[in-house]
């Protein structure tokens, strides 16, 4: 018995001394382990920090000089906005001789330094202003020279021509035509009335002076008035010269006769 345990005491030993070896084996190759997972980690971290991260932290913070972008179209200085890290904003739009579409004045200005990412404000041309040509048919050529000039218009011309429908010195029509947008430097020909031509002579007898008047405008004649005593009704034309019917044209003197009641 004392025999069997005396050979079983050294087995354990070498039992305890081979677990011993065991977990220190184990241990060194954990511990390698630990050591090359910091060491791959550190150097991937290190690749990461300066390719990816440390790039985009000191852009964020790495001024640029503003480019120069006035004068070129819209969509070519967003390009070159873009190209330096910058974004645009069209902030106003404003009439000009420059062009539409094209970049007038940017903020902040050319060559000022700004962190990239930063809003460039522009201002775009929309051209040059229009402005409708107002409507002056039917009035006589000095209220349409007026209403035309308050627009900011100029008139180009003023030529006369005949009319059967428009009245003595009355706007025919223009050129352009009304409500037609046109450039600030874009004259406006005005078209006036000289009333019929190769017409005959209107009866006005039995007309008021008022009618009478009316009818010589619109076929443009000079009227001349007269007045004498007469039992007839008063203020009607009571006699006419040039007698109705008698051939005429525009421009020429036709003289009546008021009776007025005594």
């Amino acid at each position: 018995m004392r025999e069997r345990h005396r050979r079983a005491k050294p087995r354990l030993i070498l039992d305890k001394v081979h677990r011993t070896k065991k977990d220190a084996t184990a241990w060194i190759k954990a511990f390698i382990s630990g050591i090359i997972f910091f060491l791959v980690s550190t150097f991937v971290g290190v690749i990461a920090f300066n390719y990816v991260a440390l790039p985009v932290w000191v852009g964020r913070y790495e001024e640029i000089a503003v480019p120069d972008v006035c004068g070129k179209k819209l969509e070519e200085a967003k390009q070159i906005m873009a190209d330096y890290g910058l974004k645009i904003r069209v902030n106003a739009q404003k009439f000009s001789n420059v062009p539409e579409g094209i970049v007038v004045s940017q903020h902040p200005l050319p060559t000022r330094r700004v962190k990239k990412g930063r809003e460039i404000a522009l201002c775009v041309s929309r051209g040059q202003e229009k402005i409708k040509v107002p409507w002056v048919q039917g009035l006589e050529l000095s209220q349409a020279e007026e209403l035309i000039k308050s627009q900011g218009l100029s008139v180009k011309e003023v030529i006369y021509e005949y009319s059967e429908e428009i009245s003595n010195d009355e706007v025919i029509r223009t050129d352009p035509p009304a409500d037609t947008p046109i450039l600030y430097n874009v004259g406006v020909i005005i078209y006036v009335s000289q009333g019929l031509t190769d017409f005959r002579v209107p009866d006005l007898m039995w007309k008021t002076l008022s009618e009478a008047q009316a009818e010589a405008n619109r076929m443009g004649l000079n009227l001349e008035t007269q007045y004498v005593a007469d039992p007839s009704p008063n203020g009607v034309v009571i006699a006419q010269h040039p007698l109705p019917g008698t051939p005429t044209k525009s421009g020429e003197k036709l003289k009546v006769i008021i009776g007025v009641a005594r």
